[in-house]
């Protein structure tokens, strides 16, 4: 539904809007030709408004949710990522200020899918059939049009989501989840001397802790990292179909943790690791 007030002759106006439950697979026809994927699911709602001047739009504001969406590399099986509900609150752009900004994005029971194949590619470098660099140039060259583009985002919030990786270039496949991920990234801004906040938590497989924590500065030219990542107690034995395939032999038991510290000024990286194993037997020879 649309409803409000149109100036004819100026192209002047102000509507509110309303949307609910827009299937997104209808939208598979209309993506490039080298999209090498395809949403299976997933519904849009969407409510706001937008004022017009010369019958472009000059501001608009929107609230909305894409819930249970499900993306899938072509003839793959399994959907490439998905989510529950993905949820934006009080975004408000501004056309002739060039302005975005929004309230809070919620993530809700996300999934993503890194798998690396036998061959070593990784399954999102098949998502592109071809190069589209000509097509990406024409899209950025239009939105640098004008006054730089200034955006701000207070609170992104993560809940009850997971990462799925897979290696299959191994002789033994290697298979492991990072789930129960919550947390929260603040403070996302172009302005000069701003600092996001990283604070996310969750484990592998279960039962052995991941933290990513710090600071970084993604919208800074060039980008900006100050972050902490920390595994503590992973079972080594997971770690058989890497320790088999460079090592020779397989990890009957032990205990790893990782203190993984990486800071980028500049475009220098700097790393900080600290790796403990305590308790490491090997078993069994594997050949290789």
């Amino acid at each position: 539904s649309a409803e409000g007030t149109l100036d004819l002759g100026l192209g002047a106006g102000k509507l509110s809007y309303e949307l609910n439950g827009l299937p997104l697979a209808w939208f598979n026809p209309n993506f490039p030709a080298a999209l090498n994927a395809q949403i299976t699911d997933g519904r849009l709602q969407v409510t706001g408004e937008i004022s017009l001047a010369d019958y472009a739009p000059a501001t608009i504001g929107m609230d909305g949710a894409i819930n249970g969406f499900a993306g899938k590399i072509t003839d793959a099986e399994e959907a490439l990522t998905s989510w529950e509900t993905v949820r934006w609150e009080k975004l408000r752009i501004d056309m002739d200020k060039h302005q975005v900004e929004l309230a809070k994005l919620s993530i809700d029971n996300y999934s993503g899918r890194i798998h690396i194949r036998e061959d070593g590619s990784i399954n999102a470098q098949n998502i592109w059939q071809q190069e589209v660099g000509e097509q990406a140039q024409v899209v950025k060259d239009d939105l640098s049009e004008g006054e730089p583009w200034s955006v701000a985002v207070p609170l992104i919030g993560i809940t009850d989501s997971q990462i799925d990786f897979m290696d299959e270039s191994l002789p033994i496949h290697f298979r492991t989840v990072i789930g129960d991920i919550n947390g929260d990234i603040k403070d996302i801004s172009s302005a000069e001397g701003a600092s996001t906040k990283v604070d996310i938590k969750g484990s592998v497989d279960g039962y052995a802790p991941v933290t990513l924590a710090g600071t970084a500065q993604p919208l800074r030219s060039p980008p900006a990292i100050d972050l902490e990542l920390k595994f503590a107690g992973v079972d080594m034995s997971l770690l058989s179909p890497y320790s088999g395939t460079y090592a020779g032999y397989a990890i009957e038991r032990g205990v790893l943790n990782l203190d993984l510290k990486y800071a980028m000024e500049d475009n220098r990286l700097k790393g900080n690791n600290k790796i403990l194993i305590d308790q490491m037997k090997l078993g069994e020879q594997v050949k290789s």
